[in-house]
Formats: C-alpha cells, structure tokens, sequence
C-alpha cells in the first residue's frame, strides 16, 4: 500500500517489530557503543506486527536511538521496548538523560531547534526529532515524548498494528485444509 501523492510515495507493508528495533540498534551501533542497550520484546508469546514503510521507520528508531546516546552519561542503559495497545503498536527508547526541560517542550519537534542541553553536545542539527515526528505522521503514527520516572526521557512511536489482534505464538494452530 502506497500512501501520500504520486511523487512521496510510501512503502507500507507489515513487519515485525523485533526485527525494526533488532536493525535499527545494529545501524547505530557507533553512537551506542559507550552505553548498554537492553531490549524489553512485548511479552513472550507475541510476535508484534506494524504496518509501516520500513526505511522510514528505521530512521524514526535510528533517530531515537541516536539522542538517547547523545544526552545520556556514557555507560548509562538505554532501553526499547515494544508493546500493542488497541490497534497500536507502541516502541518506546528510554535513557537516564537530563530530560527535557518544561520550558523547553515547545520545541521539542521543532526543525532546527535545540534545547539548552544540547548546548554541551557538539553534534546535532536539531532536525532528528522533527524528522522521526514527520515520518511517523506520514505513516498515520506519531512520536510521543513523556519524562521518565527517576528522570530521563522517553520517547514513544505509535504505528498501526498490522492486525487488530497481534498472533500469539502460544495459540493453537488453525487448520487450514480439508480436515482428515
């Protein structure tokens, strides 16, 4: 399925989300290597789901990734989560950062703009959260930032599922053909 006009043309297809986080953690594995990275797949017997563009959302997690390693003290652990909430799928990237300031939320998403702590980092555009945002909207989704208990930040993708009802490996398996 394509999305948008004929010249900015998505690629939406359904894909796991296990293997999003899996390769957007191995593409940016030079800005993690000085933090440890834990991985919280939803639960055991679920295999997530997304309808998205793959490479945009590569980008989006790639992008969260990314600052969470920037802002946050090097060998601090960052964490992805995955989870499904009504028709939703939820990847979230936590880190022990400053955080964002309250003054400062305005700008959050906004191209170009840069917080105060972003004044002791000397990479950065502030164009990573605008994009993650706009690629996100573009597949019906969007990125949520909430300050995270003890401090830090967390950021939250919200895609569409690719079912309603996300396959739980632990159900029986449907018989397809003729029964015998």
């Amino acid at each position: 399925t394509a999305y948008g006009d004929p010249d900015n043309l998505l690629v939406v297809e359904s894909h796991v989300v296990d293997d999003l986080i899996g390769t957007a953690i191995l593409s940016s594995e030079s800005a993690l290597m000085v933090h440890r990275v834990v991985v919280h797949p939803a639960a055991a017997d679920t295999l997530l789901m997304v309808r998205c563009d793959f490479t945009l959302t590569l980008q989006i997690i790639g992008n969260l990734l990314v600052n969470a390693a920037r802002y946050s003290p090097a060998g601090s652990l960052i964490e992805v989560s995955s989870n499904f909430d009504d028709g939703i799928v939820q990847i979230t990237v936590a880190d022990r950062g400053p955080g964002v300031a309250d003054d400062e939320l305005e700008l959050l998403f906004r191209p170009l703009a840069r917080g105060r702590s972003a004044l002791t980092s000397p990479t950065g555009t502030g164009m990573g959260l605008a994009i993650a945002r706009t690629f996100a909207l573009a597949q019906h989704g969007d990125v949520i930032y909430s300050a995270r208990a003890g401090g830090g930040a967390e950021f939250r993708l919200e895609l569409p599922s690719a079912s309603q009802h996300q396959l739980s490996l632990a159900q029986e398996p449907t018989n397809i053909g003729p029964s015998s």
